[in-house]
């Protein structure tokens, strides 16, 4: 008579640790209690700064008024434009580098982008929420349950396909060079990042290679940063060409996007097919002379 097998009762490659959602959720409560904590500077900040849109030394005065606390607030800015996307990253790396100079911006917007990141990973790996509509889309394949919640309608029938993005990184799903592409992508300037990050925190990369790759947007937040310190100092020759450059960038990325995303498509494959080749795929090695 055959044994009875039992279910395992442990968690599932799907279902996150106890102790490990708990240690998330504390975290992710501490990273929302920052934002929130910032918020009742923020709004009357962005009143001052929406009302002085021509003339930047109001808005300088107005992050200056707040001393210590301004670098807490442009940090917490940037890290809730990653997790909302409300507002362009441009318009406050630019304000960052205004008040703070190229590097001192650079740091404060570096720190809270990557604290909007660390939020997303959270959000989408722990407790399996976005709010980016488009990367839900195309992550429902990394997560069954999620892609059952929203499948067909009542009367059983599949549901209509929905609409493609534009931007489709779908493919990174179960690449086993997701990690190598992503890198490729931060790197290039008119990729949404916060699509990018979505998506990929809904794969199979762990904290510290998601947060790397979040890292290589770095470039386009210093380039940022310097456009807004040379229009603070005057210099609107050198901001202009550079922001000139990065809007180009941009423009241009966008365009060639679906030649781009097929080439890493197919750069991902090759990388797949070359990582899935065995040695027992090699000769044997010959035995040493003199030995029969």
């Amino acid at each position: 008579m055959p044994r009875p097998t039992h279910a395992p009762t442990g968690p599932t490659p799907h279902t996150p640790h106890p102790a490990r959602r708990i240690a998330s959720a504390v975290l992710l409560l501490l990273i929302l209690g920052f934002l929130l904590a910032m918020l009742a500077n923020l709004y009357p900040l962005m009143r001052s700064i929406a009302a002085h849109q021509g003339d930047e030394h109001p808005m300088i005065e107005a992050i200056d008024a707040f001393g210590a606390n301004g670098v807490l607030i442009l940090a917490a800015v940037q890290a809730l434009q990653v997790v909302t996307v409300f507002f362009p990253a441009v318009a406050v790396q630019m304000l960052g580098g205004l008040v703070y100079g190229i590097l001192g911006g650079f740091l404060v917007c570096l720190a809270g982008y990557l604290l909007g990141n660390l939020a997303i990973y959270l959000l989408v790996r722990e407790f399996r929420i976005t709010l980016f509509p488009s990367s839900r889309k195309q992550r429902t394949a990394r997560f069954p349950a999620a892609a059952a919640g929203s499948g067909g309608g009542a009367d059983g029938r599949p549901a209509k396909p929905a609409k493609k993005s534009a931007w489709d990184f779908s493919f990174l799903r179960d690449s086993d060079s997701a990690f190598v592409v992503s890198i490729l992508l931060f790197l290039i300037p008119g990729v949404p990042n916060a699509v990018l990050s979505y998506l990929l925190a809904g794969t199979r990369i762990g904290l510290p290679r998601f947060l790397l790759c979040c890292l290589c947007g770095a470039p386009t937040i210093l380039l940022s940063c310097l456009v807004g310190q040379q229009l603070g100092q005057g210099d609107v020759a050198v901001g202009v060409v550079a922001f000139s450059v990065l809007v180009a960038a941009s423009f241009v990325v966008y365009l060639l996007r679906a030649p781009l995303l097929a080439g890493l498509r197919r750069f991902g494959r090759g990388r797949r097919r070359a990582l899935s080749a065995t040695p027992a795929d090699a000769p044997p090695p010959e035995p040493p002379a003199g030995e029969g």
